[in-house]
Order: C-alpha cells, then structure tokens, then sequence
C-alpha cells in the first residue's frame, strides 16, 4: 500500500467479531419486538426472527420499531461490556498491521453499528470520537457511498470490510479501493507462522 491514505475501516466483522455483534443486535431486535407486542402492536409472523434484513424492513415498517430500539440497544451492549473489551486483541493486531502497511493521513471508522463510538471507545480509544461515522442500517450502501465520497476529499481512500455484497459494492460506487479484511487475515496468518518458523531456526 502506498503512504499517506486515508484508511477508513469497517467495525462489525472487521474490527470487532461478527459473532459478538449479531449477538448483540440479534438481543436487542428481539427485546424491541417484545416491547412492541407489549404495546399492542401486531408484528408479522416473518419478522419473528433476527436478520439484518428483517431489522431494516421493520424500520421502514414501523417508526416506533426505531424508537425502541435505539432505546434498547444501548442497554444491550452495555450487558456485553466485557465480552467487547476481549475484541480489543483482533481490533488492535488489525489496526496495527494496517497502519503499519499504510502509513495513513488520518485513520475514520465507518460503520451502521448504532452505538460504534462507544465501541470504539473500548477497543481503539486513540481513535476520536468525531472520526467514527455511523450510518443507518436501512439505508447501508447508500449512506456508506456518501461519506466514502466525501473523505476522497481528503485523500486517496482504501476502505477495509468484511461484506462484499454490500461493503464492496458502497465502495465501488464511491470509486474508492476496497480490501476484504479477510484476505488481510491470510496476510496476518502467513506472517504469524513466518516468524513462528523464523524462531524456530534460529
């Protein structure tokens, strides 16, 4: 990678696990359409379960589906607190390795994750508040689009994620480059047992 880009990076699946974060959400769309039922609203039988898909056709369904659930979500992670904190080793090996192939301008996290800042705040604290930019769910690649648009004014822009279908596709349409964060894993494996073999003979 050439110096003096601006890295912008994906959280869920990227920086943290996508196990820890479907958990999370998978719990608070769950409590949201319990909350709701409480309320007497009637929800379809297809919504009864957690997809990203379901979460972003009840937002469009139902405004208070929303409501609730930025209410709940922060409850939700807050009950995940320590399991985000152990997220800190894979956040920082990525970020380490990344800054050091780069050498970046200016390092921004991009991400629908609701309360990313907070997570942020817990895995990468060095990161400011103000470069984590948080889009909405419903409205991913679209939003995504924009703000990668918007950083090619500082710099040329790499864009590091785990979701082609729609990560790759954001990225593309911004006309910026894109790197699966998985091929970086492989990067990272390779070197692991490059220097594993390295101590090994010496």
């Amino acid at each position: 990678m050439e110096e003096g880009l601006i890295l912008v990076m994906d959280l869920d699946g990227t920086l943290i696990s996508e196990e820890i974060a479907e958990r999370m959400y998978r719990e608070a769309y769950m409590e949201t359409l319990k909350i709701m039922r409480e309320r007497g609203i009637e929800i379809p039988a297809e919504f009864y379960s957690y997809n990203f898909k379901n979460s972003c056709e009840l937002t469009r369904r139902f405004k208070l589906f929303e409501e609730i659930y930025k209410d709940v979500y922060p409850r939700v992670l807050e009950k995940y607190s320590d399991d985000i904190r152990k997220e800190r080793k894979r956040a920082r090996v990525m970020y380490n390795y990344l800054i050091n192939q780069c050498k970046p301008k200016y390092v921004f996290i991009l991400t629908a994750n609701p309360k990313g800042d907070a997570i942020i705040e817990k895995v990468l604290p060095e990161i400011p508040r103000e470069r984590v930019l948080i889009v909405k769910g419903v409205t991913y690649v679209e939003d995504k689009k924009i703000e990668l648009k918007k950083l090619k004014n500082l710099g040329k822009v790499v864009y590091v994620a785990d979701k082609d279908e729609i990560d790759f596709v954001a990225a593309k349409e911004a006309g910026v480059d894109y790197i699966n964060v998985y091929s970086l894993v492989e990067e990272l494996r390779e070197r692991e047992k490059d220097l594993y073999e390295l101590k090994v003979l010496s």
